[in-house]
Parts: structure tokens; sequence; C-alpha cells
């Protein structure tokens, strides 16, 4: 069973906790483990946007206050590390264009960009900044943790989840309409992570 799911018989008090207490770890585990760990920064960032999903999901039921605070906490800790990512990304989707067009391109076509993409995500895992920004997500998130216990929900099975379910639900519709009618780059990516949250 995944971490994600509710157990049966579990409260959704219950749940919802372990659920948040299991990505928070996860997310402290790779913010730790440092810039050079591969992978590190795309693990903390999932987890952020699973933990966000679920503060949108009870969002009712742990009140508005609660949830903006626990929202743009879990955001803020790991936007500084967007660019890191975004540097990871670029050299992985080389690789990928590289692997799919293999039988049309010559081989090393992609060697000095290769390079300089990797060099990039190199001195980006080595620089200090990095590494504290890293550092801030972690005491942040782990703030995060300790107010767990705070998360009052007072309501009990079904009724907890309806109203953040159809909310996501139906933001998740809306952009698809949206999506339809201008399949832009902003739009599509809109319509993705609203996708993401829902699932």
């Amino acid at each position: 069973m995944s971490s994600f799911e509710v157990r049966p018989g579990e409260s959704v008090l219950h749940a919802v906790r372990r659920i948040a207490r299991h990505e928070i770890d996860d997310m402290l585990m790779h913010l730790r483990a440092g810039p050079r760990r591969h992978e590190a920064v795309h693990e903390a960032r999932k987890s952020s946007k699973k933990l966000r999903a679920l503060v949108r999901l009870v969002r009712d039921a742990i009140g508005e206050k609660r949830y903006r605070r626990e929202n743009t906490t879990l955001r803020d800790a790991v936007r500084p590390l967007a660019a890191m990512r975004d540097a990871e990304v670029l050299a992985h989707s080389l690789d990928q264009l590289a692997e799919r067009f293999a039988a049309e391109i010559s081989p090393g076509a992609f060697d000095a960009l290769r390079n300089r993409l990797q060099s990039r995500v190199r001195a980006m895992r080595a620089a200090t900044h990095t590494r504290v920004a890293m550092r801030r997500a972690s005491v942040l998130v782990a703030r995060v943790r300790s107010r767990l216990p705070k998360w009052d929900v007072r309501d009990r099975g079904w009724p907890v989840i309806r109203p953040g379910l159809r909310r996501i639900y139906g933001r998740a519709r809306a952009a698809r309409r949206r999506a339809s009618d201008d399949p832009s780059t902003e739009v599509l990516h809109e319509w993705r992570k609203r996708s993401k949250d829902l699932r």
C-alpha cells in the first residue's frame, strides 16, 4: 500500500498526519543529503509538491490561516532550488534527445553542449548558495513537521476532504478547458500542475 493512501480503519486525522510526516521525512532526508547527491533536489521538490497537494486537500478542515502558512512555507522552502533543478533537467533532456534520435544524428553531435550543461550542473551543486538554500529549506520543512500536531481535523471521514477534493478537481477541469482553447506552454504547464494535485 502506498504511503499516500488512507488505510482501512484509519481516521482521516491520523492518515493526514502520517502522510505528511512520511513526505516531510523523505524531503528532509534528501535536503540534508546535500546538492552533490544525485536527484536530491528533484526528490525534495517532488515531496514539496505532494505536501502542498495534501494541504490543499484538507484546507477547509485545518483552517485558512494554517493552510496559508504551511503552503507558503513549503513553497518558499524549495523555490531557491528551482535553478538547480532546471539545470539538471536541461542536461537530462539533452541526453534523452540524443538517445531518441541516435539513428539520425552523428555520434558526438551533442558532446560540446552536453559538457557545458554537465559543467553547469556540477558548478551549481558545488556552489555555496545551493548548500545554504538546502539547509534553509530543511529548517523550514522541519518547522512544518513540528506544527503537525496542531493540524486539528475535527470532522471524520469524507467531510474532511470533500471540499478540498471538489476544489482540486474543479481547478483541474478548468485548467483542461483552458488548455483546449489555448495550448500555450504556460497554460499546458498550469493544467499539468493541477492534474498532479488531483493525482
